[in-house]
């Protein structure tokens, strides 16, 4: 079905090229320096007509928690979305209170409304980047910042650390639903 995407970090242009160009894996540098093969090309032109005839709406309006919570109303109400992302946390315009609690309560106010409308949704946030010689790459909860505000009122939360030979590290630290992992 429809997703919607509330793009706090990223101009929905620049989401959509770096959807287009991932699907077609295609390297960004190389489109940005003209450096296409032919078939790269035919790929990132299929990639563009497939894309086209996707149910994915971006809003990507700076905000506040309140105007986020009204966009993604909307888009539960008009484009009839199944799933909400929100990219990312700390890109929510704050109330000015600390900031510490105002993740807490925007973090609970996504949630609630997730739950009132029906559709499941995701917020994103980034990792802190590791520490110089540790070993173990998998990413944890303290990586995140303001990570008790996050442990606290997310269902679950999902990590992604990209590693250095192109692969990803895959965390679930919490998972109301069933064990971490």
């Amino acid at each position: 079905g429809p997703v919607g995407i509330i793009s706090l970090e990223m101009r929905e242009y620049n989401l959509r090229r770096r959807m287009v160009y991932e699907d077609a894996d295609v390297v960004l540098g190389n489109v940005d320096k003209g450096w296409l093969t032919e078939p790269e090309q035919e790929r990132v032109i299929r990639t563009i007509e497939e894309h086209r005839k996707l149910p994915i709406f971006v809003d990507d309006s700076p905000g506040n928690i309140d105007q986020v919570r009204s966009r993604i109303h909307k888009m539960v109400s008009v484009h009839k979305v199944k799933m909400i992302w929100v990219d990312h946390l700390h890109h929510i315009r704050m109330k000015k209170r600390d900031k510490k609690s105002d993740v807490a309560y925007n973090i609970e106010v996504l949630d609630d409304l997730f739950k009132s409308l029906g559709v499941p949704g995701g917020v994103l946030c980034q990792l802190s980047r590791p520490e110089k010689g540790k070993e173990d790459r998998k990413p944890t909860l303290s990586d995140l910042r303001w990570a008790g505000e996050i442990e606290q009122v997310a269902e679950s939360v999902t990590m992604i650390a990209k590693e250095e030979d192109d692969g990803r590290a895959v965390a679930l630290p919490k998972n109301r639903d069933g064990s971490p992992m």
